[in-house]
């Protein structure tokens, strides 16, 4: 699946800023290049987003709210989360 719009309320980014406010981010608006899946890869672990801008910054979204999503050619199966 690709993200194509997330809704999230606690994020990181890359210049060590956090925060606890409801955003939003839509690829193709805002520099807004990309949006990765970060899905679980242990116990403990949750699933995050990365968020991709122009410019090379990003920003790791740990609470998304709502998440959009297109299904790729090869995406053969849901993962498990």
């Amino acid at each position: 699946m690709k993200i194509t719009k997330i809704h999230y309320n606690w994020y990181y980014n890359t210049t060590e800023d956090y925060g606890d406010e409801y955003e939003i981010a839509e690829v193709g608006k805002d520099n807004v290049i990309e949006i990765i899946a970060r899905y679980p890869q242990g116990e403990g672990d949750l699933f995050r987003a990365t968020i991709v801008y122009k410019d090379g910054s990003e920003i790791t979204v740990f609470n998304p709210n709502k998440i959009f999503e297109i299904k790729e050619k090869d995406d053969d199966k849901e993962p498990a989360f």
